[in-house]
């Protein structure tokens, strides 16, 4: 495995980088590494079906060298992204935590230059935004389901939870019993719980390779208690160039597990549910409800 080196030479503004790995340092653990110059870079990146629906995301950035070292990162839910580098040409990978897919573009860092504004870059939405305040669109890519078939369309009047989780995520595996909860205590009050199970592998794709994979968390996390809520087994093959899982994942914009989409009364999608405490899932599922009475 190649681990990039980072040298800040922060008195004198001074930046480099360079690669090792465990069979490059054997009899020689010195890492050579050049020192240049460092400019201040401003990137600003914008999303037009953002700013026009008044939500706001978390705009990430990775830079990375052609030579493929990943060298710098920033984070900020404002536009503006800030970062030291030395002058060279750069991959940059962007993407956000629930609206802003994957997307990559170029940036020249020019020689001799203490600070530098990039070009601006314009990014799109996921499905998720675009599908806000429009009708929950059906499942796609459906192998199979376990506690029967069920269609959006007929789920409405109820207030609906779109749960995306794989076997493979332990987040998803750990929160689960907060829908469990939700399930026992809202069931029967005009809620319905969809699980969507997001293959990382191809390894899923019956129901019965689904209970294989969840037997053990089951016994050891679930207190012995089953999904008691239908669940889409679906394709989780990855895009090539983005990255991301397509068929019902890509159709939401999910890009990060567990997901949970809010689906209102009128079928209509609403956003995410974000709670992952019994507690908190609870209360928030109360007003939900009343809320969204008939």
């Amino acid at each position: 495995m190649v681990h990039s080196v980072i040298a800040w030479d922060e008195a004198n503004k001074l930046i480099g980088f360079g690669s090792t790995s465990p069979a490059s340092v054997v009899g020689k653990p010195e890492v050579s590494i050049r020192l240049r110059p460092v400019c201040n870079v401003t990137l600003n990146i914008t999303c037009d079906a953002l700013k026009k629906s008044g939500l706001t995301d978390t705009f990430r950035c990775q830079a990375i060298t052609e030579s493929g070292h990943w060298i710098a990162f920033n984070a900020s839910k404002s536009r503006r992204l800030d970062f030291l580098l030395p002058a060279g040409d750069y991959k940059l990978m962007i993407y956000g935590s629930t609206f802003l897919p994957m997307t990559y573009a170029r940036m020249t860092v020019p020689e001799n230059r203490s600070a530098y504004a990039a070009p601006e870059i314009a990014m799109e939405a996921t499905g998720l935004l675009t599908l806000m305040g429009k009708p929950a669109p059906e499942l796609a890519e459906v192998l199979g389901w376990k506690g029967g078939a069920v269609k959006l369309a007929d789920l409405k009047g109820k207030v609906v939870l779109l749960e995306f989780w794989g076997h493979w995520c332990g987040p998803c595996i750990a929160s689960m019993p907060v829908l469990f909860e939700l399930h026992e205590k809202f069931s029967g009050k005009d809620l319905a719980i969809v699980g969507v199970h997001v293959d990382g592998d191809g390894e899923v794709d019956t129901v019965a390779k689904l209970d294989q994979k969840f037997a053990g968390f089951k016994k050891d996390v679930w207190n012995g208690k089953d999904l008691p809520f239908p669940v889409a087994i679906t394709s989780g093959k990855r895009d090539e160039t983005s990255g991301d899982r397509g068929g019902s994942a890509a159709l939401y914009g999910v890009r990060s597990y567990p997901s949970t989409i809010l689906i209102d009364r009128e079928s209509k999608v609403a956003g995410h549910f974000h709670a992952r405490d019994s507690k908190d899932a609870v209360v928030q599922m109360e007003k939900l409800l009343k809320d969204h009475k008939k």
